[in-house]
């Protein structure tokens, strides 16, 4: 398995997997599966390139056939109060590929790709409450949760609720 950024080129298979994360756990994701799938690859492509050019990436895990087995999303904050925080985003492997180190290697990567940004002291995610397999992972890296937002999203009439989690990366100030 090799992990490495996104590039334009990779639109496709970003298409493909994120669709499926979207479809299969739609009350995961603040993203319906319908919205994303009106968007066209050149602009897929084109949000991954201004990503980069922002400081931002997407994470991918390929296997030996250079299929995308895994994703996950960083955001920088482009706020002056909040340009020492990032997000973590869109965390998603495909099923196949499930209980095999996958997701665990793109948080490990993922980590060690945020702390070259000096700035950065912090990293915030948020995950469906329900999801204990997820915060467990999370949890395991040394992210600790600081919140829950109720209700945060509506799928088919039922409300699903949102845990927040941080990794201190930096202990300075408070």
């Amino acid at each position: 398995m090799k992990i490495r950024k996104l590039k334009a080129g990779d639109a496709s298979k970003f298409f493909d997997v994120r669709l499926m994360g979207l479809r299969e756990f739609s009350h995961a994701f603040g993203r319906s599966a319908d919205e994303f799938q009106k968007q066209t690859l050149d602009s897929i492509a084109d949000q991954i390139e201004t990503g980069v050019s922002q400081g931002n990436f997407i994470l991918g895990a390929f296997n030996d056939e250079d299929e995308l087995l895994g994703v996950v999303g960083f955001l920088k904050q482009p706020g002056e109060k909040v340009r020492h925080t990032a997000i973590l985003w869109g965390m998603y492997v495909i099923p196949q590929a499930r209980r095999k180190g996958v997701a665990r290697e793109l948080i490990k990567e993922f980590i060690a790709e945020v702390r070259k940004h000096e700035e950065i002291e912090q990293i915030k995610l948020t995950v469906e409450s329900g999801n204990l397999s997820a915060r467990r992972l999370y949890e395991s890296f040394g992210f600790e949760p600081f919140g829950t937002e109720p209700r945060v999203l509506k799928v088919d009439g039922k409300y699903y609720h949102e845990d927040h989690m941080m990794l201190r990366l930096k202990n300075s100030g408070n």
